[in-house]
């Protein structure tokens, strides 16, 4: 992850951030189908209840609490246009914590080979797009 990005994640504010405006966008490799709605940010929570929590943990921040949080981005519904040659497969994946800000490279170079066998998972078995 590039420092500047690292940088921008580290300002995210959990309570002010306004949850219509987060979102993640996707530049894959021409041989893999990212469709609209198959890349996710993953909360604990939804983003309807965000408002709610943040609400709720406001009080903490007045005081010395300290903790930390996490988030996953999910990538579902992928699919292969063609045979997948041997070797990386590149997916650039960007975030956008709010209009103003715009949309910052969270993750590029992703080897999506990598990181399907990370999770067990075998690239090849992707589906067809079907096209």
């Amino acid at each position: 992850m590039p420092l500047t990005s690292m940088y921008k994640l580290s300002r995210m504010d959990p309570i002010d951030a306004n949850p219509a405006q987060i979102k993640v966008a996707v530049r894959a490799d021409e041989a893999i189908g990212i469709g609209k709605g198959d890349a996710q940010i993953e909360f604990k929570f939804d983003a309807e209840r965000m408002k709610q929590l943040q609400l709720e943990m406001a009080p903490f921040r007045k005081g010395d609490v300290k903790g930390s949080g996490s988030f996953r981005v999910n990538l579902s519904g992928m699919c292969l246009h063609n045979k997948m040659q041997p070797g990386e497969v590149q997916v650039d994946v960007f975030l956008q914590t709010s209009e103003q800000e715009g949309f910052f490279v969270l993750a590029k170079n992703l080897d999506m080979r990598e990181v399907m066998a990370e999770e067990g998972r075998n690239m090849d078995e992707l589906p067809d797009c079907g096209g």
